[in-house]
Formats: structure tokens, sequence, C-alpha cells
């Protein structure tokens, strides 16, 4: 039996050129094989017939699920303008979705132009939440540590000390903490990429130890 390729493989075939881990590029490809597979399934398909809707939509999911993983604070305008609808384009050649045959400046055009503006906005935002490595030495009394994995479960254990020691299951439950039980379980084990949209956004909520607010139960 041949092996199966991987999550990272895949990606480079499609254009992928960036540096990034396994994890990070089983999440895209996860994430890319969902859409491909809700199109299969008419999830996209408007009543009204409406292009943009029918066949524009499955585009932006997939730029969207691919920024969300490697766009930073430091990520170039080549990457988020060109890098990133080679790749949408790419997959959308390799699942022959309605249309063909047109350029990748005309997808550009017509559908990605969007979220290229919404993720330099987004870089933005993400600089703005990043703390500097100068207020990180201010903030935390943490020692420095070499291992990530380590590194973490410092963060963690400081922030549950500081908010009355709450249950992870509380911390990935809550409406503010910006993560999900996965999330949760993946960032704990230095697997979720430090420079994710997630990541940053929870470490920030760890540091302000701000305390869990539980979800409201549902009627």
């Amino acid at each position: 039996m041949s092996e199966q390729p991987s999550a990272l493989s895949e990606l480079r075939k499609l254009g992928l050129t960036i540096n990034i881990d396994e994890p990070t590029a089983a999440r895209i490809w996860g994430e890319l094989l969902i859409i491909a597979g809700r199109v299969r399934q008419g999830y996209y398909t408007d009543p009204g017939d409406h292009w943009f809707i029918q066949n524009g939509k499955n585009d932006l999911d997939a730029y969207h699920a691919i920024a969300k993983e490697i766009v930073n604070p430091q990520t170039a305008d080549e990457t988020i303008e060109d890098l990133i609808p080679h790749v949408v384009y790419a997959f959308h050649g390799e699942q022959e979705w309605f249309p063909s045959g047109w350029s990748i400046e005309a997808m550009k055009a017509r559908i990605l132009s969007g979220p290229i503006q919404e993720w330099k906005g987004k870089r933005f935002l993400l600089a703005a939440a990043s703390p500097s490595q100068e207020k990180l030495k201010e903030s935390e009394d943490l020692p420095t540590v070499e291992n990530e994995v380590e590194r973490r479960q410092q963060l963690l254990a400081s922030y549950k000390s500081a908010t009355g020691n709450p249950s992870n299951r509380k911390i990935y439950e809550a409406v503010n903490s910006g993560i999900h039980k996965p999330e949760f379980y993946h960032w704990q084990k230095g697997n979720l990429s430090s420079d994710s949209v997630t990541c940053i956004n929870f470490e920030r909520f760890l540091r302000d130890k701000k305390p869990p607010i539980p979800r409201r139960p549902r009627d």
C-alpha cells in the first residue's frame, strides 16, 4: 500500500511555499477538503442561482481557511495579495469548480479582493494584540524556557493561579477565551502555531488574567 501524501506535500503542490509545520498544514488541508466536500453536497448553491454566492463563497472560504493559519503581524503583502490567491486558484482548478478557464487575475478581481483587504486589516489587529518581547518580560513573572510546551504550561498555570484555578473545561468553554476544546488541547501540546490568530488571542486572554465567562445554557 502506497503511503498517503502529507497535508504539507499537498499544499506544496498547490504552491504554498512559506514555511509551516505539519499540524498547521493539516488544519489548512482539512478545511480545504471540507469545503470541497460541501461543494459536492450543494452546500454553496443559492436557491436564486446568484452567481457570486453559488460560485464564489467556496473560494472565499478557502482563502479564509488558509489565511487564518498563516497570517501574522509580520506577513508580507505579497503573501496576502498573491500567494494565498494562487493557492486558492490552484485548488479551484484541481477540484474542477465552475467557472473554469479564467485567470487568477479575474479571480482576484471578482471574488478575492474582499478577503485580501480584510486580512490586511486583520494583520494590523494582530500586531496590536501581540505584545512586544519587552512588554512580555514586564507583564510575565514566568521564567524563560526554551521548550514551547513548557512555556505554555507555565502560562496556563499562572493564569489559573490568578483566577481561582478554573478547570480546562471552564476555560475553553468560556465566551471570552477565544478558543474551543480541540484548539485548546492543540495549543497545550504545542501543536497550535504561535503565529495563528487563535493562539495570539488566547495567550493575550491568559496574560490579561481575565476570569472565564461561562456560556449561557441553551433553553
